[in-house]
């Protein structure tokens, strides 16, 4: 928990696929699949680099935060 601090999360549930505002997610941030998570800096622009789909072990996630909170 402790490196999660400066981080804003956001947890959105896309798996009512069909619908719009699953939809226009879905488009706008190019989700390809469930679990995705994004990382978006202070301007809501995406860090790319540090995007992850699917599963990421405690121990990789937390060596991508530490890395994240470089970034920003």
């Amino acid at each position: 928990i402790e490196s999660t601090r400066g981080f804003i999360m956001a947890k959105v549930d896309l798996t009512k696929y069909e619908s719009k505002q699953s939809q226009l997610l879905r488009e706008e941030f190019k989700i390809t699949g469930v679990p995705e998570i994004l990382f978006l800096d202070r301007m809501g622009h995406e860090i790319r680099e540090s995007r992850v789909i699917g599963y990421l072990g405690p121990d990789d996630f937390l060596q991508l935060l530490r890395t994240v909170s470089l970034a920003l």
